[in-house]
């Protein structure tokens, strides 16, 4: 029983760390030749994208010759978030998507997303279509 608690004590603390920092989107990707610390830039979340975007939704089709990739990074952040504070405690919670803290949580990751400059989201979107 105390290895089980221990466990799901440090995921806690681990789920802690990188949902409540927003470290759970930070990357390296490489900005004017330089890596730099990108928001959005998280591998899983990138592989994620690809696979709505040329795999199982095949939303590619929706974006435009623009690839503004902004909708899609916002909506699977609060994804992810909602994904991983079910399996907080390390064991799976039951817990409806509830859309109030769901609007609130994408408002934030729409806020943080249009602080990223030109030069990052091209490169966001770089590595999602390379």
């Amino acid at each position: 029983m105390t290895l089980s608690f221990e466990v799901s004590s440090r995921l806690v603390i681990l789920f802690l760390f990188l949902v409540g920092d927003s470290l759970l989107l930070l990357s390296l990707l490489q900005v004017n030749g330089k890596d730099v610390d990108i928001p959005f830039g998280n591998l899983a979340m990138r592989y994620y994208l690809r696979q709505l975007l040329f795999h199982d939704r095949q939303y590619r089709h929706f974006i435009g010759n623009e690839r503004n990739l902004q909708p899609l990074y916002t909506y699977t952040s609060v994804l992810f978030k909602w994904a991983l504070t079910e399996l907080s405690s390390g064991a799976f919670k039951d817990l409806d998507f509830k859309i109030i803290d769901a609007i609130t949580d994408h408002d934030n990751m729409v806020k943080l997303f249009k602080t990223l400059t030109t030069k990052q989201r091209d490169a966001l979107t770089a590595s999602v279509f390379s």
